[in-house]
């Protein structure tokens, strides 16, 4: 968003909520077809890819930055709606340490992503995860989970619980805060 002295002068809320209506959209549409993906390891590599383009832009930091120069009224729902988002695009975006191993504008692929370090799962690529599925669907652990007479596989493990729990917490909390930011 371009900011000017005017229109920093003439700031209208219902303008500025109206002009980033476009990149909420766009937001909206990329976790709409994550949301698509029925495989989850696919679902967390397209969810970071989305993310890490926006976190590569900077989020919504300069939208923050101007809310907060004009705090009144249904603003403050907003700069806490943004906020939020901000945090998902954090938790949800590059780390060279985190699951998104992946450097600013480099594309988010399999062998980018790391999963496991879970229920004593060494941590792989999501690639080595899709890669050996046959494998990890006939690993079962007994030591985890209510019912011990039907064992959780290592697959259902990283597809449904980490990246399937990972994937469904993001989506869910950026399209609530869309939602709030959709009403002004």
């Amino acid at each position: 968003m371009k900011r000017n002295f005017l229109s920093e002068l003439f700031f209208s809320h219902k303008r500025f909520m109206v002009k980033m209506q476009p990149k909420l959209e766009y937001l909206e549409s990329m976790l709409l077809s994550v949301e698509k993906i029925d495989n989850k390891i696919w679902a967390i590599i397209n969810l970071f890819q989305a993310i890490s383009q926006l976190q590569d832009e900077g989020g919504f930091t300069e939208e923050l930055e101007i809310l907060n120069n004009h705090r009144s009224g249904k603003i403050g729902e907003h700069i806490i709606a943004l906020q939020n988002i901000q945090y998902h695009i954090q938790a949800a975006g590059r780390d060279l340490y985190g699951m998104n191993r992946t450097q600013k504008g480099e594309t988010v692929l399999a062998d980018k992503v790391f999963l496991g370090n879970i229920f004593g799962i060494w941590t792989n690529t999501a690639k080595h995860f899709l890669d050996n599925r046959k494998k990890f669907e006939e690993d079962f652990s007994t030591d985890i989970g209510k019912n011990l007479e039907k064992p959780i596989s290592t697959w259902e493990i990283i597809h449904d619980y980490q990246c399937g729990n990972f994937v469904k917490e993001h989506l869910n909390g950026i399209k609530r805060q869309i939602a709030i930011l959709k009403k002004f």
